[in-house]
């Protein structure tokens, strides 16, 4: 019972958070930026690729030497970017925009990356 309850938790976390996402684009585009989709700056390349290629390729160079690293951690490090980086960004006066930005565009390319796997396999 409890485990059905915390997956539905999970799934309606989701949209929650694109709709976290999309206020911030929004509030962006009341500002004068374009809202969606971000604009894909240099910045927002940079954060995109360390989180989903540089975060595993580390991952495998210092664990890979000292245990045998099981498949899923690599899956799990190469997620998006997630929706607490917003909440982080906003405590701390961070650059909302390239974070919100970070998030669709990190999202995006792994979605993106498991449609073309999933065709494949």
């Amino acid at each position: 019972m409890l485990v059905e309850v915390a997956q539905a938790v999970v799934f309606l976390m989701l949209p929650l958070g694109f709709f976290v996402v999309g206020v911030q684009l929004a509030t962006e585009a009341d500002e004068g930026a374009t809202a969606l989709p971000p604009p894909l700056t240099r910045e927002v390349v940079v954060a995109t690729l360390l989180r989903v290629v540089v975060a595993p390729l580390l991952l495998v160079a210092l664990a890979a030497p000292l245990i045998d690293l099981p498949a899923p951690y690599l899956l799990l490090a190469a997620t998006p970017v997630g929706i607490n980086t917003l909440l982080i960004g906003h405590a701390f006066g961070l650059d909302l925009r390239l974070l919100a930005g970070a998030v669709a565009w990190s999202t995006a390319l792994v979605a993106a990356v498991l449609v073309v796997v999933g065709m494949i396999a």
